[in-house]
């Protein structure tokens, strides 16, 4: 009996009909049909964002300004609290500005006064609205009275800045070592408070979000200076010789950075006031 034996496999490769080479050149267009949409999506996508986008990286409809007031509930009413809100509401809704309300007990103050919540408060707005260009602080003790005018372009615009700044004069009349610079250009500007009488009026101010404003809020700020008993607390603080001395050693803060304005609000438009009547009836 034998059984069947497969048959041996021939070394020689079987002929076979040649491969069309339709399907292939199909495939590579397609590749490319492909490549070339996603090109095109692409370059529609970076021409709208240019067209409709903020410029430098800022998202479309980012607020140019927050105004940020630290609120004292615990010593004034209801009453008076929401009229502080509705001035500030009304004239960040007329410019597409936003609004940032702490209180003082929202931040760690080591004892210091509540005053000095302002400091913290600016830098958690920074924060906050990464987008901003500008952070109005305004003491909740004063009122938007012209609400036409604009910060970026009434202030904070380099010209109008440059016409309005004091220039070669005391930081703390009429003595004061530290002066301002004579030269001093508005574009360079990051700081922007008014003079009174009595120094710096530090209850309505202007600064830039940058580098520098977060070195300049870090040393405002610093342990040393809080702990310290300065009869004005905060405003005090930024007065003072040490103060001064070191940001104007470190980056010649008044120098190069910091302009002052007359404490007139036709002059600095910064337009407020304090109303007097107001604050007593708001207090508890």
């Amino acid at each position: 009996m034998h059984l069947a034996l497969p048959m041996r496999k021939s070394s020689n490769p079987q002929p076979y009909a040649p491969r069309s080479t339709r399907f292939p050149m199909f495939r590579r267009s397609r590749v490319q049909a492909i490549i070339l949409c996603a090109c095109a999506v692409g370059a529609i996508i970076f021409i709208i964002s240019q067209l409709f986008g903020g410029g430098d990286g800022i998202p479309s409809g980012s607020p140019p300004v927050v105004i940020v007031t630290v609120l004292d509930p615990e010593n004034y009413n209801k009453e008076y609290i929401n009229n502080i809100k509705d001035n500030r509401l009304e004239y960040a809704r007329k410019h597409g500005y936003e609004t940032f309300f702490p209180t003082a007990k929202d931040y760690l103050l080591d004892g210091a006064p509540d005053t000095w919540a302002k400091v913290p408060a600016i830098r958690h707005a920074l924060t906050k609205f990464p987008y901003s260009t500008y952070i109005w602080y305004l003491d909740q003790n004063s009122l938007i009275m012209n609400p036409d005018i604009a910060i970026e372009s009434d202030i904070m615009n380099p010209k109008k800045l440059e016409s309005l700044m004091i220039k070669d004069q005391p930081v703390v009349p009429p003595d004061s070592v530290i002066k301002t610079f004579p030269h001093i250009k508005g574009a360079s500007i990051d700081f922007t408070l008014t003079q009174d009488k009595e120094g710096l009026a530090q209850g309505s101010f202007v600064i830039r979000k940058g580098d520098w404003s977060k070195f300049f809020l870090d040393t405002w700020f610093d342990p040393l200076y809080r702990s310290y008993n300065f009869q004005k607390a905060d405003t005090h603080a930024l007065v003072s010789y040490n103060v001064l001395d070191s940001l104007s050693n470190a980056y010649q803060c008044l120098g190069t950075y910091c302009a002052m304005a007359p404490d007139n609000p036709l002059e600095t438009c910064l337009s407020t006031t304090t109303n007097n009547e107001l604050l007593q009836q708001g207090r508890h």
